[in-house]
């Protein structure tokens, strides 16, 4: 990944994306930006390096997927 132009967002720190976003901010270089509906459990990730954005729409853009 290229952290100038490949960027993760995880909306949603539920079952799924919270194990996930653990998991992506872990990995040297990736930026990860999340949005959930608690801010007490995103402590944790945001010590570890992730973003927290009030909504999706504030992400920085980036170029298209292509999944």
């Amino acid at each position: 990944m290229d952290p100038e132009t490949d960027r993760v967002g995880v909306v949603g720190l539920g079952e799924i994306g919270r194990p996930m976003s653990e998991h992506l901010v872990r990995r040297p270089g990736t930026p990860v930006a999340i949005h959930g509906r608690a801010r007490d459990p995103d402590a944790d990730l945001l010590d570890a390096g992730a973003r927290l954005h009030d909504t999706p729409a504030h992400w920085p853009p980036s170029r298209p997927s292509s999944c």
